[in-house]
């Protein structure tokens, strides 16, 4: 996708976080929304700060990584996840 004239993608690891863009500014402003955990990543698909089936998957991807990296078991991770639509 292109923003600003530059080709970039709706969500990205850095930082040690994982960065994406805030879905209900789009299309009026282009704004970065960050999750460092499971929990903030959670939230962002619950409150459609992440929306359609692509990127939603994208981000429940990463926070199943984020939480396996932080201790956090992989069936309590989905389970939470699962729970978010």
């Amino acid at each position: 996708m292109r923003v600003n004239g530059r080709e970039t993608r709706a969500a990205w690891w850095a930082d040690d976080a994982l960065h994406f863009f805030d879905q209900r500014e789009l299309p009026g402003r282009v704004v970065v929304a960050s999750a460092r955990d499971l929990e903030s990543a959670a939230r962002a698909i619950e409150d459609m700060t992440i929306r359609g089936a692509p990127l939603i998957g994208v981000v429940a991807a990463y926070a199943l990584a984020m939480a396996v990296r932080t201790g956090v078991e992989v069936g309590e991770a989905y389970d939470r996840l699962a729970r978010t639509r």
